[in-house]
């Protein structure tokens, strides 16, 4: 193919000095078919009089020739599973019950999954979610996680874009791309799971506000701290849960605890009812909040593995567990050991 003799493309050039090729590069430089050659070829230009040639003998290089080659590309086999359908290049519309670039996740209406969420995964995305899960994640895999962005899937990332403006001149630009929605059936966008290990229960919902109160009841889901009695009753630490509950001081006290020197051994009780005497239980001003969390993918391909394998393997939550993987969609768990 013959092209200008100033183009810059990607293409291997013939060089007219030895009759042999440029090497492969990103962007051949110009390398034109000059108008003579070092071993005489039937395209070159006269040099010197003689029968029916004559003078001036004015030439210059007016191209160069590219080697190519005319390939017929089609496009690969895509499918989406579950009755996706596929719409665009790598784009599925998933049909009801199901998400996922490719339609392979369910959707579990009792767990964690949210319709107006822009990621398909995303956890509480901070600096310290790696640091608490990383003792807990396989180290034999790679993992493409972003706390400090939109998620750890489909995330937004910067791009090198790279255009012709013309045959020799090309503008080199950044542009940010990903962080879309995938698709549902209908158009609208699927929405996604935001992981946490903290169940949606009667006792406590962070939808409707729910948050149980009694003197006696406390939620196990909050980061350590000691209590006005002195003890600690939760053993989680950095996982961002704040205290929703709070215990009093004993409802009871000895007389040397007030400083009544002739009364030591005087009980001095606050309450008429038994079970608080030792303290009770009250809500604090915190919120019901999701916590940190990292999910764990394993995608298997092959069709060696049983399909209740496979569902298992699809969806895990890191555990501390290093041989056990569980399909947390909240209240929907399966194990595999």
């Amino acid at each position: 193919m013959e092209l200008v003799p100033e183009a810059l493309t990607w293409f291997q050039y013939l060089k007219a000095s030895d009759d042999t090729l440029t090497a492969y590069a990103r962007y051949s430089a110009p390398s034109p078919n000059n108008w003579t050659s070092a071993l005489p070829q039937e395209w070159n230009a006269v040099t010197q009089a003689g029968k029916d040639r004559t003078s001036p003998f004015t030439c210059q290089s007016d191209r160069q020739i590219a080697y190519v080659q005319l390939m017929n590309t089609t496009q690969g086999r895509y499918r989406c599973a579950n009755n996706g359908n596929c719409v665009a290049p790598d784009t599925c519309s998933c049909a009801k019950g199901w998400i996922g670039f490719d339609c392979r996740v369910p959707i579990c209406e009792q767990g964690f999954y949210e319709q107006d969420q822009l990621q398909f995964v995303k956890g509480a995305n901070d600096d310290l979610e790696l640091n608490v899960f990383k003792d807990y994640l396989s180290q034999h895999s790679n993992y493409r996680l972003d706390p400090q962005g939109d998620g750890y899937s489909n995330p937004r990332y910067e791009s090198r874009i790279e255009k012709f403006v013309n045959r020799t001149h090309m503008l080199r630009s950044t542009e940010q791309k990903g962080g879309k929605w995938y698709l549902r059936d209908d158009g609208s966008m699927q929405g996604g799971y935001e992981c946490s290990i903290r169940a949606v229960t009667e006792w406590e919902d962070y939808r409707s506000g729910t948050l149980f109160e009694h003197p006696n009841f406390y939620s196990s889901y909050m980061d350590q701290k000691i209590e006005a009695d002195g003890l600690v009753y939760t053993q989680w630490q950095l996982m961002g849960w704040d205290p929703t509950h709070e215990k009093s001081s004993p409802l009871e006290m000895y007389g040397n605890s007030l400083n009544i020197s002739d009364d030591d051994e005087r009980l001095f009780i606050y309450t008429d009812e038994g079970y608080r005497r030792q303290g009770e239980w009250s809500r604090t001003l915190s919120n019901w909040t999701k916590g940190r969390c990292i999910i764990e993918f394993e995608r298997v391909c092959n069709n060696e593995i049983s399909p209740i394998d496979l569902e298992a393997h699809g969806f895990d939550e890191s555990t501390s567990n290093s041989r056990l993987l569980v399909q947390d969609t909240d209240l929907v768990r399966r194990s595999v050991r």
